[in-house]
């Protein structure tokens, strides 16, 4: 936020009432819900503070009437709000000989997380002219510097508006209030006055109080400072409905007028009114990706993050008694498996009902499914649980066939990426690696199917050796529990017993995801949650900005990821920096620039690393500043080595009849020409440069992670590890996903365990263009990439120096 902009509404606000004038018009009446300037956050900002629409309760509508102690006839009203504005009519003066209509708009603002401004305009329609022409301009500001303190000041009709040949005074109500350790009790203190009287010893006080007694039930009190007007009232709040009613007594006792009101909002309150057994119905399958980035006619996907924060709040949910999960085949790798297991391990813990439906699956989503108490697949549905395969692709044949020749150096015995292009086979080094990988992989599998299913591992084994099943065979077999259709999904829950026992017994009720998922809390506390910044780096590092590629998919720019970093170093609302890395490395250079960024930014806070399936070569690069890093179990990490080359296209160029003459000055100028190969002394020279590379790489993990140098060389090499294995070689400190990153996160910040905090995703991928228009941009996009790939640019056109590493691991 601004301070100039803060100054600028105080100045402003000040200004306007400094000018004097002479008696009110009729611009109020006492006839109000419970409020103040104070407290006042909500549709009923539009009678107390504009500010308070600053902070942005969503949509609401309220309908209001009034009643005295002779009649329940009165006046009415209609009050919304859109974010942060504000729109009211009421229809006034039913008790007299005039009646009339007055409209408020109001629009707030937000100066900081903590700071709002609001502006109000109030006209009236009327018969009678002298109301008819009334009209009403305020100003306010709201401020809550701590959790348990708030301020508010408004100076309303500062157009002074003329009312029967006399115009007003501004009006000033300003006021604070307090919640003494607590959210459910307030306290406030609200004084009234004008430019003709003093703020203090002129001014008229108010005493109010709101308790909510339970959850949803609110009792409000109201006194004025002469102890003659006593003001009660209550409230209650279901998750969208609020019915409450406020009245005041004349000498404390005698009963003069109220108000009743009943509404409607968008955002859910906290209630003991509501359904209490529910199943959220959560749909799995496909890619989980970690960031939602756009492309064309591409709808945006759900993240990893937001599934495993939906399964969070299901857990933390006391209307959630389970959870019922539509499982489909996926397309992420063994570690994003793993931490949705340990979500919904995490979920089930809490005495909650799991339930686990397919329609089909393989290894990897059978894996996932044993966390549940229950399986159940469908009668015709197959499952191809029959163990893990690796496939190495290598393309010298093609290459040979096509006339190019792959001339590339690399430093490390097991660095085999430039094996897939040079090579027509699998060396002992990186069948080793392979073969070293399946392994762990499959043993952590089997290990935990086990677990599940309460068998051991030679008994999962040998079910993985009669696959795959049909769905009968598995049911035969014990792999499932239960064969159904999805439309007897429901029925099979209302049979499930509840694990938490309940005193009034309902029947479950299905909550899909989407709806659930689209849900709006009410946020009662005044405190500014502490930011956590999360910087994602999926995909093939470049330099430059991040984008994306016809061949290669996600780019992760340098300059983008760079300057993430500096805005959460930067920002004082953000705690600490968490960098979530999916990445297989790329450009050396750009790696070091992310290096770089992150070596600065954990000098003034905390940079805790979460990886993900991938975080490998100049993955793992830039994840070593990392004052801690977390990995699962099955990421792939490490793959410590350096590639560098050309593609000699020589052979094809005389295949196509194409010629390419060169006159150069320098004597290695066309060193990377692609119209021949290196010579022995241009060998030399890139094997020199790329040992340099390697050097370097090995002494930032030694001095990153504190080991020797001579250990980590005997580590590296080249060689991918399983994040079990990289554990125990040293080079991650320990096992979770991005929840528990997050937590470590916030404990090396110091932020209590319990307390909210705001996740902040970096970088922001938006599109500048309007809403459908974007979708073009993205189109046109796509056909520029392929006009560059066609032309043969590609991502490290320029760069000759690669921590990429070799392979990926697709679990089948």
């Amino acid at each position: 936020m601004s301070l100039v902009k803060f100054l600028y509404g105080l100045i402003l606000t000040l200004y306007l009432a400094s000018l004097s004038f002479g008696q009110s018009p009729p611009l109020s009446t006492s006839d109000f819900p419970f409020g103040s300037v104070s407290t006042s956050d909500d549709i009923w900002s539009l009678l107390y503070n504009p500010a308070g629409l600053g902070v942005s309760r969503g949509m609401q509508f309220y309908y209001l009437h009034t009643y005295n102690d002779s009649t329940f006839d009165g006046d009415n009203g209609i009050f919304s709000s859109l974010g942060k504005t504000g729109f009211s009519a009421e229809w006034l003066g039913s008790g007299s000989s005039v009646s009339y209509r007055r409209y408020t708009l109001a629009q707030g603002i937000s100066l900081a997380r903590n700071i709002h401004l609001g502006a109000g305009y109030t006209w009236f329609g009327s018969d009678d002219r002298d109301y008819d022409k009334l009209s009403s301009w305020s100003l306010g500001i709201l401020a809550r510097p701590v959790e348990y303190l708030s301020y508010g000041f408004k100076a309303s009709d500062l157009n002074h508006p003329t009312f029967l040949g006399e115009r007003g005074n501004i009006k000033f109500n300003y006021g604070m209030a307090f919640r003494p350790l607590t959210d459910r009790v307030i306290l406030a203190l609200e004084g009234i006055t004008d430019q003709d009287k003093s703020f203090f010893e002129e001014a008229d006080f108010l005493f109010k109080a709101e308790v909510e007694l339970a959850p949803g039930l609110w009792l409000q009190g109201q006194i004025d400072d002469q102890g003659d007007n006593l003001f009660l009232g209550g409230k209650i709040d279901l998750p969208k409905l609020s019915i409450g009613s406020f009245n005041i007594f004349k000498n404390k006792d005698k009963f003069r007028e109220g108000v009743t009101y009943v509404g409607l909002s968008s955002q859910r309150h906290r209630t003991i009114l509501m359904r209490k057994n529910n199943f959220l119905l959560l749909n799995l399958g496909r890619e989980l990706p970690e960031e939602s980035r756009r492309g064309a006619y591409r709808a945006k996907s759900k993240t990893l993050w937001q599934t495993l924060e939906t399964i969070g709040q299901a857990k933390k949910d006391k209307t959630i008694t389970g959870l019922v999960v539509k499982l489909d085949p996926l397309s992420c790798g063994l570690a994003k498996v793993q931490e949705l297991r340990e979500a919904l391990q995490d979920f089930k813990a809490s005495h909650k009902n799991l339930i686990v439906f397919m329609e089909t699956g393989g290894t990897k989503e059978y894996y996932l499914s044993t966390v549940a108490d229950k399986i159940i697949m469908l009668p015709s549905g197959y499952l191809d649980f029959s163990g893990l395969t690796a496939q190495i692709m290598f393309l010298k044949g093609t290459l040979d066939k096509l006339g190019i020749v792959a001339d590339l150096e690399h430093i490390g015995k097991y660095k085999t990426a430039s094996d897939l292009l040079t090579r027509d086979s699998m060396s002992e080094a990186h069948q080793e690696v392979v073969n070293s990988v399946l392994d762990d992989l499959f043993e952590q599998i089997t290990e935990q199917i086990a677990t599940d299913r309460g068998w051991t591992k030679e008994v999962v084994q040998e079910k993985i050796n009669q696959g795959p099943f049909t769905a009968s065979e598995a049911f035969r077999t014990g792999l499932i529990d239960r064969l159904a259709f999805a439309d007897e999904v429901e029925e099979i829950i209302k049979e499930t017993p509840r694990k938490r026992l309940a005193l009034f017994e309902t029947k479950p009720s299905l909550i899909s995801e989407k709806a659930y998922s689209d849900r709006e809390y009410y946020r009662c506390s005044w405190k500014v949650p502490p930011r956590i910044a999360v910087v994602y780096v999926t995909g093939l590092i470049t330099s430059g900005t991040s984008g994306g590629d016809l061949l290669f998919g996600n780019t992760v720019g340098s300059s983008t990821i760079a300057g993430s970093i500096r805005r959460a170093k930067n920002d004082k609302s953000v705690k600490a920096i968490v960098l979530r890395v999916d990445s297989g490395g790329g450009s050396g250079l750009a790696s070091d620039v992310i290096w770089r960024e992150l070596q600065l930014a954990r000098k003034k806070k905390p940079v805790i690393v979460s990886m993900s399936d991938v975080a490998a070569s100049g993955g793992y690069f830039v994840s070593i500043p990392g004052q801690e890093i977390l990995s699962s179990p099955a990421t792939l990490t490490g793959s410590i080595g350096v590639i560098s080359g050309k593609f000699s296209l020589a052979g094809l160029y005389r295949k196509i009849g194409l010629n390419i003459q060169t006159e150069k000055r320098g004597e290695h100028s066309d060193l990377y020409s692609t119209t021949r190969t290196f010579s022995d002394q241009e060998r030399e020279i890139v094997r020199r440069q790329t040992k340099e590379f390697y050097t370097e790489f090995v002494g930032k993990v030694a001095q990153g992670r504190n080991l020797d140098t001579a250990y980590v060389d005997s580590i590296a090499q080249g060689r991918v590890w399983t994040g079990r294995q990289a554990r125990k070689n040293g080079l991650t400190d320990r096992f979770g996903g991005l929840t528990q990153a997050l937590e470590l996160a916030k404990a090396k910040a110091g932020i209590n365990p319990e307390e909210e905090v705001e996740i902040v995703s970096l970088p922001r991928y938006r599109s500048p263009w309007p809403l459908g228009l974007d979708r073009a941009f993205w189109v046109l996009s796509d056909i520029e990439r392929l006009q560059e790939t066609w032309q043969g640019k590609f991502p490290f056109q320029d760069e000759y120096i690669l921590y990429l590493s070799p392979y990926e691991v697709r679990i089948e």
